[in-house]
This record gives structure tokens, sequence and C-alpha cells, in this order.
């Protein structure tokens, strides 16, 4: 029955609905787990390099002071940085998720204890502490590039997951309308097909029915005829 195929078409679009539905929420879930991802391993990478990049121009700092013969200045300011260094280091050396990254920090571990050795033997500054400074900087520079490149290359991805989703999601939008534009063409045939049928059946029956009495009268006008009066005026005959 037409009743039935309507019904059934209906749930098959609320299920494809339904489906779409779901596929965009999962997607949009996909994009948000590479983000996720970004912000739970690179960027508390960056945060520690730039935070070890700053105590470490600071420690510098301190070492000019010491030079200047502001030792108790220097000293203060040495030890403050220094925790803040060790600190942002340990979390960059928890926090190792890029190929390479792992030889980066071990290069810094060493720089650093090397630095360090410099200040306790008083060393010259010109001479050994800011060439390991320029060192293990340029050690920072490379964790801090490393993870900058990686957050870039992981937000791109994830920009193609989003584009790739949108592109289906107006794919498969399209094409419900057009298997909804079908449908609707094809149930307009079919309902036009239908009122036609109903039509030629009530011309049919409304034929039959009117043809009965018909025929009864005709016969009984051909019997008057028969049997009517030769002194009938036209009128009476008609």
């Amino acid at each position: 029955p037409l009743r039935t195929r309507l019904l059934a078409t209906y749930l098959v679009f609320v299920a494809a609905l339904f489906a779409l539905g779901a596929w965009s929420a999962w997607r949009l879930e996909e994009v948000g787990a590479v983000s996720q991802h970004i912000l739970s391993e690179n960027y508390e990478s960056v945060v520690a390099a730039q935070a070890m990049k700053e105590s470490l121009e600071r420690q510098d700092s301190a070492a000019l002071f010491a030079e200047l013969g502001r030792a108790e200045r220097a000293r203060r300011q040495l030890e403050e940085h220094r925790q803040r260094f060790d600190a942002a280091f340990d979390r960059a050396a928890g926090n190792i998720t890029e190929p390479g990254e792992e030889a980066i920090v071990a290069a810094i571990r060493r720089g650093r204890d090397e630095y360090y050795r410099a200040f306790e033997d008083k060393a010259e500054y010109f001479e050994r502490i800011e060439p390991r400074f320029d060192s293990l900087r340029a050690d920072v520079d490379r964790l801090l590039q490393l993870n900058q490149a990686a957050m870039l290359r992981k937000s791109a991805d994830a920009n193609r997951v989003t584009g790739r989703s949108i592109l289906m999601t107006v794919i498969l939008s399209a094409a419900l309308v057009m298997a909804g534009l079908g449908f609707a063409v094809s149930l307009s045939a079919q309902i036009d097909k239908a009122a036609d049928r109903l039509k030629s059946e009530f011309v049919g029956i409304a034929s039959h029915e009117l043809r009965t009495p018909l025929t009864t009268l005709q016969m009984g006008i051909d019997l008057l005829q028969e049997q009517m009066s030769p002194q009938a005026t036209d009128r009476q005959r008609e």
C-alpha cells in the first residue's frame, strides 16, 4: 500500500539523518582529539623551553653582575633562576613526544651541567662561561623549534580533518536532498497513477449504474412509441 511505502521511506530518511549527525559528531570529536593532542604534548614542551630560555638569560645576567663585583646580587639571581631552569627542564624531560627530542633533552642536560660547573669553578666569563651559555641556549632553541614545528604540523592536520569533515557533510547532505527530490517525484507519479486508476474505476462504475436504468427507460419509450395513437399530436409524440 502507498501508506506503507510512505512510512518506510520516512523511516529510511530519519535513519539517514541520524547516521549523518552521528558521523559529523564523530568527526568533530576527532578534530577535538587532534587539538587536545597538540595541547597535551607539544604545548607543554614549548612553554618549558621558553621558561628555560628566560631563566638562562637571567643566569647570564647574574654572571655579568659577578664580573662587575655585584657578588651578592649575582648569587641571589643565579639561585633563583637555576631553580626555575631546572623545573622547566624537568617538565620538558618528562614530556618527550617527538622524534629526536630525547637527544636534544640529553644535550641540554649535559650543557646545563657544564654551564653550572663553569660557575662553580669561577671560570673567566668570556673564556668558559659565555661559550657554554651560547651552546646551551642553542640546544634550548632546538627544543623550542622542534615542538613549535610539531604544533604547526598537527594544527595543519586538524585543519585538513576539519575540511574533509565539512566536505563530506556537504556531500552527504546534498545526497539526502537529491534522494528526497527523487522520492518526491516518484511519489507524485504514484499518486497521479493512483488518481487516474480511481477516476477510471469511478467512471466505469458510474457508467454501469447509469446504463441499467436508462436501458429500462429506453425500453419503456420504445413501447410507448409503438402503441401511440395515430391521432397523437407532435407535442404528444415529443
